[in-house]
């Protein structure tokens, strides 16, 4: 799955996100529904996994160096698109 997930475009990525969002939240509720006894553990479970996951809401820092003419779009948090048109181009 990471292969195929690494030969993806970022919006391609993140549409089977969703879908596994999707299926695993579906798994969880059906697999409570069977064992509803585990609810506990399985909380403590993702409050494990939560913790040890790097914090994604702190600051970030980036270094960017660029030379001659070059451009550079940066983004932090999120995507960049960049839709250039050459100067011989209509508007």
């Amino acid at each position: 799955m990471a292969a195929r997930l690494a030969e993806q475009s970022d919006r391609e990525r993140e549409q089977v996100r969703q879908e596994l969002v999707i299926a695993w939240t579906a798994r969880l509720s059906d697999f409570l529904e069977d064992r509803p006894e585990l609810a506990t553990e399985l909380r403590e479970l993702i409050g494990r996994l939560r913790a040890s996951l790097p914090d994604a809401s702190g600051a970030a820092q980036q270094t960017v160096h660029a030379q001659d003419h070059a451009v550079q779009y940066i983004s932090q948090h999120g995507n960049v698109y960049v839709n250039q048109r050459g100067p011989q181009e209509p508007r």
